[in-house]
């Protein structure tokens, strides 16, 4: 997928001709690919205007005897933040959301595409709307999240915790070293086999 950067977009945007049940609430969290790809976070206010949130950040060392691995590899942290006005002479961005509807019976994929000129919105087209029939999604939501339930209660029983745990770690282990050794006998492979023919 890799990076985008995110539109809040409190401008009226136009509406499907059939929203089948879209309501357009969706006006935080579009994305784009159109800009920088650094997950900043932009802003197009009620006036047309178009912002970016300018963010100060310091790293915060992790703890090394943290219990997670992002624990002990450290955080960014934000120190301080302001909104910059975003001035181009002409540009077009385009922004797209996907919104997964589990009270309605479809999923909404859409996409804008959005003109400025002078950092302010001159015009904004409505690219590509779809509404996707949900049933099979939920069905598929809900079998993983009773699978989940399942093997979080499994986890929690004694005999998981005091041995199957164990088992698992060992067996880990094991197929790392035995990665190691596969992957160390492939790469050596081809030259053994020319020094051992005439």
């Amino acid at each position: 997928m890799g990076m985008f950067d995110t539109v809040d977009i409190e401008y009226p945007l136009p509406m499907p001709k059939d929203p089948q049940g879209y309501k357009g609430d969706g006006a935080c969290g579009y994305q784009t690919k159109d800009l920088e790809n650094c997950l900043s976070t932009y802003k197009i206010r009620k006036d047309g205007t178009f912002w970016l949130k300018k963010v100060n950040t310091r790293y915060v060392e992790g703890d090394k005897d943290g219990d997670s691995v992002f624990a002990r590899i450290g955080r960014m942290e934000t120190i301080s933040s302001k909104w910059v006005k975003v001035v181009h002479e002409a540009k077009s961005i385009t922004v797209y959301d996907y919104q997964d509807c589990s009270q309605g019976d479809f999923d909404y994929y859409i996409e804008y595409e959005i003109f400025f000129v002078k950092g302010k919105v001159k015009k904004i087209k409505l690219v590509k709307f779809e509404a996707t029939n949900n049933v099979g999604r939920k069905a598929r939501t809900a079998e993983w999240q009773k699978q989940h339930e399942q093997r979080v209660k499994f986890c929690n029983k004694w005999y998981f915790k005091y041995v199957l745990s164990y088992w698992n770690k060992f067996i880990c282990k094991a197929e790392k070293k035995i990665y190691r050794f596969v992957n160390f006998i492939n790469t050596h492979l081809f030259n053994v086999g020319r020094r051992l023919k005439f």
